[in-house]
């Protein structure tokens, strides 16, 4: 994209001290950042609890103002705060670009970076491997024994997919329908995580040498428990049943579910427990068949807290 806003433009190009350009420029080239800049807006403070010099501010309130990140945010951050920070006046955020942020400890370069959850504005090293939820802010680009004010590469904001979806499947694979007690499974959470949607699919199908579609039919049931930090055997407000083959649920009757090209959820069977702790298995605790399904799938989706 090569029509970049001249805010942008100038807070990368530090160099250029007290030029003020009131309107769009458009570049021809590249934008460099260089002698570790960043590109930076100016926000508000927020007159109570206000930013700190160096590490990671939110928007609050409204109009919006900065202010620093708490222990228990995991997404929202705006940017790190490079100047002018306090309970007054506007501070300026650095958007993207390379600048220090204060880690609350050991760095080792190329780590991805994420929100402190033990000193309130911090900036962590969240590891090598891409966090499987959460904001990821930037990368660290030094290696370091201990806590401190170290540069990162910041980026726009990166929040982890934190959508994951447990899948229970069974299937005669013949033409021979499947029972009740056929219809059982279990799959683990790998995290603490909020379930959102929960479908069921059934139908029949064989599968020959030549390429053919299932069939969605019939209307077996099942409910869904949990074992793990806290048991229950329903999920589930009642048994969910398909209806030609189909069916989903959320927390509330009625809504728009993923599944099935955006189909409406059940009117009567809504998700009653959401909450899943980390190393619970979610299983199929009981099953209704109906004689003719061969297949049977259930989806239990779910967000990563």
């Amino acid at each position: 994209m090569k029509t970049i806003l001249a805010i942008l433009v100038l807070a990368g190009a530090a160099w250029a001290q007290g030029v003020n350009v009131n309107e769009s420029i458009q570049l021809q080239g590249n934008l460099d950042l260089n002698h570790n800049n960043a590109a930076t807006v100016s926000i508000a403070n927020a007159g109570t609890t206000g930013t700190t010099l160096n590490t990671l501010a939110k928007l609050t309130g409204a109009p919006s103002t900065a202010v620093i990140t708490t222990t228990s945010d995991t997404t929202g951050a705006v940017g790190i705060v490079t100047g002018r920070a306090g309970t007054s006046g506007s501070a300026t955020i650095a958007r993207f670009g390379i600048t220090p942020c204060v880690f609350d400890g050991a760095t080792t370069a190329n780590d991805y970076v994420q929100i402190s959850s033990t000193t309130a504005g911090d900036c962590h090293d969240a590891g090598s491997s891409l966090p499987s939820s959460g904001q990821v802010v930037g990368a660290v680009l030094s290696t370091n024994g201990s806590g401190g004010t170290y540069n990162l590469m910041l980026w726009p904001e990166g929040v982890v997919n934190t959508r994951r979806t447990c899948f229970i499947e069974n299937d005669t694979q013949s033409a021979t329908a499947l029972t009740a007690a056929q219809m059982s499974g279990k799959c683990t959470i790998p995290a603490a995580a909020t379930i959102v949607e929960v479908d069921v699919s059934g139908g029949t199908q064989v599968l020959t040498g030549s390429a053919t579609a299932p069939t969605y039919t019939g209307t077996s049931s099942i409910q869904i428990g949990k074992h793990g930090a806290s048991n229950s055997t329903g999920l589930l407000s009642g048994v969910l049943a398909t209806v030609s083959g189909v069916a989903c649920a959320l927390t509330s009757t009625s809504g728009t579910c993923l599944f099935n090209n955006a189909m409406t959820s059940s009117s009567t069977v809504t998700i009653s427990t959401t909450a899943l702790a980390a190393g619970d298995q979610i299983y199929v605790s009981a099953a209704t068949a109906d004689a003719a399904q061969t297949w049977y799938h259930v989806a239990v989706i779910y967000t990563i807290n």
